[in-house]
């Protein structure tokens, strides 16, 4: 079965979840303020949308990177061992169903539905 549509939906999906969690903030901080410093220091100065779209477009990638150059060790807290499992993202080799059948009731994807 062929991903690769998958994987754009699902890092999209994953970034939104990860910026949503709590757990994740000094990383978001921190890779902002790493674009922040770059540019800063070649000179150019770059508006909040810009470091923004940056951010987004480069985080998953550099959080990944980041967290398996540094793996928790043994014994690390739930949080960390949390992160690490955050940094490599979702599995895309989920099994999918065009149909489901709920307490006597089918519910059909999109797809399959209009094709009926």
């Amino acid at each position: 079965m062929d991903y690769s549509g998958r994987c754009t939906n699902f890092d999209r999906a994953n970034l939104v979840v990860l910026q949503h969690l709590q757990l994740i903030d000094p990383f978001l901080a921190l890779h902002k303020d790493i674009i922040e410093k770059y540019h800063l220091d070649l000179g150019i100065t770059k508006t909040d949308a810009e470091v923004t779209r940056e951010h987004n477009s480069s985080f998953l990638r550099w959080f990944k990177e980041h967290v398996l150059a540094n793996p928790p060790q043994q014994g690390c807290t739930d949080d960390e061992s949390l992160i690490y499992a955050l940094a490599h993202g979702p599995a895309v080799n989920l099994t999918t169903y065009q149909a489901y059948d709920i307490n006597g009731y089918t519910f059909y994807t999109e797809d399959k539905d209009k094709k009926k």
